[in-house]
């Protein structure tokens, strides 16, 4: 990195913001390459943190509250140059706990609640300077989370509102010795679930059954030794399916007739080895989610239960792509159009006798033979246009003694020439736009030199020279 940024060649001009202030601070030598307009307020905070010797540069007012709460945390010589009331109470939270030296009385009672617990949490030390009475339940479960020793300033009243449930939940896995404070019937089944991974110990308050399939699973799948508290009666097929697809060992306690087609698919997808209890395939449909299509491309060991009737032309492409050995199966190879036979050919060439080739056109020719062009013999050239053939050519150029270069427009032009330069004295210039030839000679500039430039007009011309005055000397003038 250092050897290129040191050539004298390299182009800062280029440079952003972000680029500016990553360079200079690891190498602050670049300070007379710098383009200092470029750098805004809370990039010149990340500079001086950094980097303090460059202040004198600095347009302090360019600098917004969050920039001075870091700058000032980290660089408190600066403060003299602060406009502090730029500085809001979250942010004012963050300078206090990293520099207390600042806290003033103002600026404390600028403080929410959530301000305050985030400076208790780091400056416990400010407890008697805090308006307890703009904590809310979130805060102080914020608060007794890290520093428990404030219960007593608690009013645990405030863990009465609509936030109560996350705030306990939140409280009560890290410090559950608050638990007989908790009014358990504001939980709702994800609280449970958040709550008993950390604290198995609260399960007896909870209706295991109650809860939703997923967090049904999430439970036990941390706390297997939950499942003697479960009435499995009451477990239905969705629970089943969540739970035996991550915790197989209670498929002793399973109660199969409750699991239906959707139940099934999503366990048999990662446990095959149930497939002797499913007494439902007739029921499963071809398609959709939770259809043959989508089983049998994660586990085609159960093809021999499938009825291939049910399966319609879109759960077949779906179906070939992850397992072409059905293909024989497939009674809809004269459905498929020609995007599908291409998507299908491109990872299964093997399917080439099934395939209709007559129903591809340009592009999808030009999007086979970028992969198989051992096609070639099959295509119609004349379908492709000349967009099709700029993308053919750009990666097959082997084929380009059969292009009609007539066809290719400006902008196709410009994208082939990038990619492949040496077909340039096939190119009629005169096509290409101010915008296409700024894209060719950016990028290939060695085209300057072998441009037909009698092709191009003298108002294009003068726009270029306009954008590169040192072509001058390499682009013919009337």
């Amino acid at each position: 990195m250092d050897k290129d940024l040191h050539d004298s060649k390299t182009d800062y001009s280029g440079f952003n913001a972000q680029q500016w202030v990553e360079l200079l601070s690891a190498h602050p030598e670049f300070a007379d390459k710098c383009d200092w307009e470029k750098i805004d307020g809370n990039y010149w905070a990340s500079l001086l943190i950094a980097q303090p010797r460059f202040a004198e540069r600095c347009p302090w007012y360019k600098i917004p509250g969050l920039g001075w709460a870091r700058l000032l945390s980290a660089q408190p010589q600066f403060a003299d140059k602060c406009e502090w009331y730029l500085l809001n109470g979250s942010h004012l939270a963050k300078l206090f706990a990293a520099q207390p030296q600042f806290a003033d009385e103002g600026g404390l009672r600028s403080l929410d609640g959530m301000d305050w617990a985030n400076l208790l949490r780091a400056r416990p030390e400010f407890a008697d300077k805090c308006d307890w009475d703009k904590l809310g339940c979130l805060e102080w479960s914020h608060l007794l989370v890290a520093r428990p020793e404030f219960a007593d300033k608690c009013d645990w009243s405030k863990f009465d509102d609509d936030m109560a449930d996350r705030a306990w939940v939140e409280l009560l896995a890290v410090q559950p010795q608050f638990a007989d404070r908790c009014d358990w019937s504001k939980f709702d089944s994800g609280d449970w679930a958040y709550l008993l991974e950390s604290q198995p110990q609260f399960a007896d308050r909870c209706d295991l059954n109650a809860l939703s399939a997923d967090d049904f699973r999430k439970v036990l799948e941390k706390r297997p030794t939950l499942g003697e508290k479960v009435d499995w009666g009451r477990v239905d097929g969705s629970c089943w399916a969540a739970l035996l697809s991550h915790q197989p060992q209670f498929a002793d306690r399973c109660d199969w007739s409750k699991l239906f087609c959707e139940d099934w698919f999503k366990l048999l997808s990662v446990q095959p080895q149930f497939g002797d209890k499913c007494d439902r395939w007739s029921k499963f449909e071809g398609g959709g989610w939770f259809g043959w299509a989508a089983l049998l491309s994660r586990q085609p060991q159960f093809a021999d239960k499938c009825d291939w009737s049910k399966l319609d032309v879109d759960d077949w492409m779906k179906l070939l792509m992850d397992q072409p050995q059905f293909a024989d199966k497939c009674g809809y190879w004269a459905d498929f159009d020609g995007r599908s036979l291409v998507n299908l050919l491109w990872n299964h060439p093997e399917f080439a006798p099934h395939c209709d080739w007559s129903k591809l056109d340009g592009h999808d020719w030009s999007s086979l033979l970028l992969r198989h062009p051992e096609f070639a013999d099959k295509c119609a050239w004349k379908k492709l246009g000349g967009t099709s053939w700029a993308m053919l050519l750009e990666e097959q150029p082997g084929f380009a003694d059969r292009c009609p270069w007539n066809k290719l427009k400006g902008s196709d032009w410009a994208r082939l020439l990038v990619e492949q330069p040496q077909f340039s004295d096939k190119c009629d210039w005169g096509k290409l736009g101010f915008d296409s030839l700024v894209w060719v000679f950016g990028a290939r500039p060695e085209l300057i030199d072998t441009c037909d430039w009698s092709k191009i007009n003298e108002a294009r011309k003068a726009k270029l020279l306009h954008k590169w005055p040192s072509l001058a000397d390499r682009i013919p003038q009337a």
